[in-house]
């Protein structure tokens, strides 16, 4: 099954609600549909159609966020959230920043979950803020960078903590399966080598 198909013509209206929502940002895709609506022989001399995932037109953001890059102002919140805030973490995403999605409150513009490209084009920090967990923020944005990853032709990997069992769980509910044990080390000399 084609995962984006096309919304009848009949439903157009409700999906114009959905764009009311996020106004004036979505005046666009709300004017598009209105002209089309009312003009028919535009629509039809432009092969006017709308898809939506699944056909599914509430099969989107959740209520009240934007999806964006991560902003460099967030980059210190990120790291202090990797490996109990790593001394090197604010370099590392600093450098990822721009393979990033962040998912942001609408009304407050505070980060509420991201993840992250790596360096080696992984899908990695996965990460939802724990006053926002259980709201379906963390398996948004998989999905989301699971699909901009597979229009970009790649192939899918992660890497994932093996005592983290919520988001193993999550990651396996979307297909992923575990194909090899990964251990960190870090190293601190008493003196110089």
């Amino acid at each position: 099954m084609d995962i984006l198909e096309e919304i009848p013509f009949e439903k157009w209206p409700y999906l114009q609600e959905k764009l009311l929502v996020n106004w004036p940002r979505n005046f666009a895709g709300y004017h598009a549909l209105e002209k089309s609506r009312q003009h028919p022989e535009l629509r039809d001399s432009f092969q006017f159609k709308v898809y939506c995932p699944y056909g599914d037109v509430d099969n989107g953001l959740p209520d009240a966020t934007y999806l964006a890059q991560l902003k460099p102002t967030d980059i210190q919140r990120v790291g202090e959230t990797w490996f109990g805030d790593y001394a090197n973490s604010y370099t590392y995403f600093s450098n990822l920043v721009t393979f990033s999605y962040g998912l942001y409150s609408r009304s407050s513009d505070e980060l509420l979950a991201w993840v992250f490209t790596n360096e080696q084009d992984l899908i990695r920090h996965l990460y939802c803020e724990k006053n926002h967990r259980k709201k379906g923020y963390g398996e948004y944005l998989l999905k989301y960078i699971i699909n901009d990853q597979l229009r970009q032709g790649k192939d899918l990997c992660c890497f994932v903590s093996g005592s983290n069992e919520p988001s193993l769980r999550l990651f396996k509910k979307h297909g992923f399966q575990v194909v090899d044990d990964f251990h960190y080390a870090t190293v601190k000399y008493a003196q110089e080598c």
